[in-house]
């Protein structure tokens, strides 16, 4: 059986040094992405497990072919962010963890499904504690 995978939404450069993270501590994970464009950069990265949604179509929000143990969504904007919340929901009941520079949208993320809403000003993942990817079952 195929291992459990953390799913990430963050745009480049934020999600760059969580990718690296994950890829250095052989932990499975698979990006979120809504732009072709965005697609086109992760895979130049050698990003390989990549979910590309139409945020616009709610038909084509089909859950993805592998489990989801954990999410990181970096917030890029309110409504993108509050968008992956409801497509991730539908997909699992795994937690979800957004990563914010404004502490104001905390109770609307949390309305939405998000387990913890964590400020990480200048995207520092410091601010999220490295016990958060050593926990992550896989």
């Amino acid at each position: 059986m195929e291992k459990e995978c953390v799913l990430v939404a963050a745009s480049l450069p934020a999600g760059e040094s969580l990718f690296r993270l994950l890829a250095y501590r052989k932990v499975p994970f698979a990006v979120l992405v809504n732009q072709k464009e965005q697609k086109e950069k992760l895979l130049k990265l050698g990003i390989e497990r990549i979910v590309e949604v139409d945020t616009q179509n709610p038909a084509s929000w089909s859950a993805p072919d592998f489990s989801i143990c954990r999410v990181f969504l970096f917030e890029d904007s309110l409504n993108l962010t509050c968008r992956y919340l409801q497509i991730i929901k539908q997909w699992t009941d795994a937690p979800v963890y957004v990563v914010t520079g404004s502490c104001k949208p905390r109770t609307l993320y949390k309305s939405l499904g998000a387990e913890r809403v964590v400020h990480c000003p200048n995207g520092d993942l410091s601010s999220l504690g490295i016990k958060t990817y050593q926990s992550v079952s896989v």
